[in-house]
């Protein structure tokens, strides 16, 4: 991961969760003492608070609490779930790496398990206030670079690697499926002076076609056997259609690839790994 960047700061022990009362601080003294120093430079700054487990602040869950619940799982599937799916990360298997606790909680915020509604808006409720907690970091991060007078030189990419399933499938807060939750993650794009109509696209795209953008934008040529197209035209409120179809997979507690056009998704299980999919 850390291959042609030219300093890395890792502010956790290895394999522990970088969150962003970890982060930020680092970050934020390092574009400080360090941002004016160059011309360009690329800061890639990562934050682990929307990936179970979850543990925002209390004032984060304070600020979600009375959002509503989506409507799907409804009780019945979640019923459904319970007594007839099993596997890693279903709803009564949510704790699966905690061995320790003899596979229950060891995170308030996060139930033992996913039995009815009450406990998925527990679950919810944290999943909502971690990405608060990343939101709210960022705007600190944005803050900064005005104090410094650098956001009006500064493209801004917010992404994610994943997201979750949640019911999809019969799996709960993990990306062990070939879903929309898992794979339609956030994309914001900010480039001063281009993007301030704040456009909005529906484009279907692959994430790694934003560097294919950067590129593009940078009048940088692209290496000839990429696969990555940009989407620049749509960056600047220009015809953007994307790509016809998109497709997708994962290979974590199942092998599955999915077809994803406009209006269906088709999806294929190669195998099933611990979980019962057809």
């Amino acid at each position: 991961f850390n291959a042609g960047f030219s300093e890395v700061v890792n502010p956790t022990r290895p394999s522990f969760s970088e969150n962003v009362k970890g982060v930020n601080p680092r970050a934020i003294k390092w574009i400080e003492n360090h941002i004016n120093e160059y011309d360009d430079l690329f800061l890639h700054i990562h934050y682990w608070d929307a990936h179970t487990p979850y543990h925002p602040a209390p004032e984060m869950i304070e600020q979600v609490a009375d959002k509503p619940l989506q409507d799907f799982p409804d009780e019945a599937t979640i019923a459904d779930h319970y007594e007839n799916f099993y596997g890693p990360k279903s709803a009564r298997d949510i704790m699966i790496r905690q061995e320790a606790t003899n596979y229950k909680s060891p995170y308030p915020d996060m139930p033992d398990q996913i039995s009815n509604r009450a406990e998925l808006k527990h679950m919810m409720d944290s999943y909502d206030a971690s990405i608060a907690s990343v939101d709210r970091a960022i705007g600190e991060i944005i803050d900064v670079l005005k104090s410094l007078d650098a956001y009006d030189d500064t493209i801004i990419i917010v992404s994610a690697d994943h997201g979750e399933a949640i019911g999809q499938m019969g799996m709960y807060f993990e990306h062990g499926v070939a879903v929309d939750g898992v794979t339609n993650v956030p994309l914001l794009m900010r480039i001063p002076g281009v993007t301030d109509a704040g456009i909005r696209s529906h484009a279907k795209i692959y994430q790694y076609d934003f560097m294919a953008t950067l590129m593009d934008y940078l009048h940088i040529e692209q290496p000839s056997m990429w696969d990555a197209s940009s989407f620049l035209p749509a960056v600047l409120g220009n015809d953007f259609t994307g790509h016809p179809y998109i497709v997708y997979g994962c290979g974590i507690f199942s092998l599955q690839r999915a077809i994803r056009t406009d209006s269906h998704a088709l999806v294929w299980t190669h195998h099933p790994g611990c979980s019962p999919l057809d």
